[in-house]
């Protein structure tokens, strides 16, 4: 089995996020320690092997991370619950290659998790 070498991981999503067919992980990581690498994107090669994408997504204090389709173009993008600074929106171009989106979700709250919905369903 293999593991994600991640030393403060704090949360994961596994959705497919390169449109291949197989489970990737999106992996969100807490600052609480001065070795925080920032949140990582883990490809999954189709052998159940997964293989980071060396993205290092943000540098706050993440907690908790949510895949959806935030921009409506097919494929999940990532949102971000942050501890002492806005949430982010990460969008995904569709390969699993991320970049952040510029919107700012809240102050300097300490948010802890994330939960993602459809709420303008009729």
């Amino acid at each position: 089995m293999q593991g994600l070498d991640l030393f403060n991981s704090s949360d994961v999503d596994l959705a497919d996020l390169d449109g291949d067919g197989d489970i990737d992980a999106f992996v969100s990581v807490s600052a609480g320690s001065s070795s925080a690498v920032g949140n990582q994107v883990w490809l999954n090669d189709g052998t159940g092997t997964f293989v980071q994408t060396m993205q290092v997504l943000g540098a706050a204090d993440s907690e908790a991370v949510a895949l959806g389709d935030m921009d409506s173009d097919g494929d999940l993008d990532a949102v971000i619950a942050n501890m002492g600074s806005p949430d982010v929106i990460y969008l995904n171009d569709g390969a699993g290659g991320f970049t952040d989106s510029g919107f700012a979700l809240g102050g300097n709250e300490l948010s802890y998790s994330v939960v993602l919905g459809d709420f303008d369903f009729v």
